[in-house]
């Protein structure tokens, strides 16, 4: 009994992520993978206002202008590569 109880204090397996946070990734994901369809179909012009006003912060989720912000959100499960 006592080696079972030492065998679990020393289990270093990670517990599974939380939905909450795994759903937020996967957000972010496909926000991005969106974002960069527009990016690579806009005019130079607009390209270089979306890349001038995108933020990014470690810290804190991606910050953009309302205007840019791609309408759509595609899917991690679209294709083999997670875009299409």
């Amino acid at each position: 009994m006592n080696r079972i109880k030492k065998l679990a204090q020393h289990d270093t397996r990670r517990k599974p992520a939380a939905q909450g946070y795994i759903n937020s990734l996967e957000s972010r994901i496909s926000w991005f993978e969106t974002f960069l369809r527009h990016l690579k179909s806009a005019p130079s012009e607009e390209r270089d206002t979306m890349l001038r006003e995108l933020s990014m912060d470690e810290n804190s989720p991606v910050a953009l202008s309302q205007s840019h912000i791609p309408p759509d959100t595609g899917s991690l499960k679209s294709g083999p590569s997670g875009m299409s």
